[in-house]
């Protein structure tokens, strides 16, 4: 990027003019302003901070306990229900019955994007889960997402992205009660700086009586490098270390390696006497086999995960 000055060749050496009126003068040289100026076209839209790990996630399985069985039915082409049933004795909070519906729009942004999107399910119980997301502008996308339990709503998220040629802009509320006076606010901006790295940063803003001083606030940074067959991507702040991998080995076969450190640090009250410090690292196996016993009607599901917890202390 830059600015772009037309180029002229170098004027004639001087010569004597003759009195009279002046000859029209040659053309100058134009100066573009740099609301004028053109972008580099290899940069492209980064998309949203939320979706920087997207690719690594995209490889592991979801894995459950127990048993699950979904039916799903679609009612037309931009409707469909869904009727889930999971049987836990490990999790028993997650065992029962839950119907879904989906609704998409019309307006077709492209072959796999269609707006708005109206998604929810709800359990006999009358726990229910709604997610909105609409277009509202060419480049302005608003999601909202809520959640009520025992006729009361125990949580609710508004966000709007914005997404210019080069960056993506986004800011989040969650569980504001003018009640009570609480609330979250987070920002995120990530910029495309060359055609393969990106970097970007959050803010998350904390309000009300139950943090310590009324407020609190956390400023991570971000960043991804993405080329044919690799996608790096990690998010450093004050609380921890979040990196992912992807690995594209063949057609066939690709790779996710994800980790996660918390830092936790302990201040002395004495300032001649060391401040010591401690973090974890969570480490999690997955496994999945998937094999269709009957085309396009059933298929079964073996699964398996494996945790530890590694500390370390100074």
């Amino acid at each position: 990027m830059g600015n772009v000055f037309a180029s002229s060749s170098p004027p004639p050496a001087a010569v004597p003019i003759p009195l009279g009126p002046s000859p029209t003068a040659p053309e100058e040289e134009k100066i573009l302003s740099p609301s004028a100026v053109s972008k580099d076209p290899s940069l492209i839209n980064p998309g949203p901070m939320e979706e920087l790990h997207r690719k690594c996630k995209e490889v592991f399985p979801m894995t459950f306990e127990g048993a699950k069985f979904m039916v799903n039915k679609g009612v037309s082409q931009h409707f469909q229900i869904s009727h889930t049933l999971n049987i836990s004795s490990v999790n028993p909070a997650q065992s029962g019955y839950k119907f879904g519906a989906n609704y998409v729009g019309t307006n077709q942004i492209s072959p796999s994007e269609a707006f708005p999107i109206f998604a929810g399910d709800i359990d006999p119980s009358g726990t229910l889960n709604a997610n909105i997301i609409h277009l509202i502008q060419p480049r302005i996308l608003g999601r909202f997402v809520s959640k009520i339990q025992a006729s009361k709503v125990v949580g609710m998220q508004g966000s709007m992205d914005y997404k210019g040629d080069d960056f993506t802009a986004s800011l989040t509320a969650a569980n504001t009660d003018i009640v009570t006076n609480s609330g979250v606010l987070v920002g995120h901006y990530l910029q495309s700086v060359t055609k393969n790295a990106a970097l970007g940063a959050e803010l998350a803003y904390q309000y009300g009586p139950q943090v310590p001083g009324f407020h609190a606030t956390v400023i991570n940074v971000a960043g991804r490098y993405t080329c044919d067959q690799f996608t790096a991507s990690g998010t450093v702040g004050v609380s921890g270390v979040h990196a992912c991998y992807y690995q594209k080995c063949s057609d066939t076969l690709q790779v996710g390696i994800e980790a996660f450190t918390r830092f936790l640090k302990i201040k002395s009250p004495h300032p001649s006497r060391l401040r010591k410090f401690r973090y974890n690292i969570l480490f999690f196996l997955v496994g999945l086999i998937e094999k269709l016993i009957l085309d396009l009607f059933l298929e079964r599901v073996s699964n398996f995960k494996y945790s530890n917890k590694f500390y370390l202390s100074g």
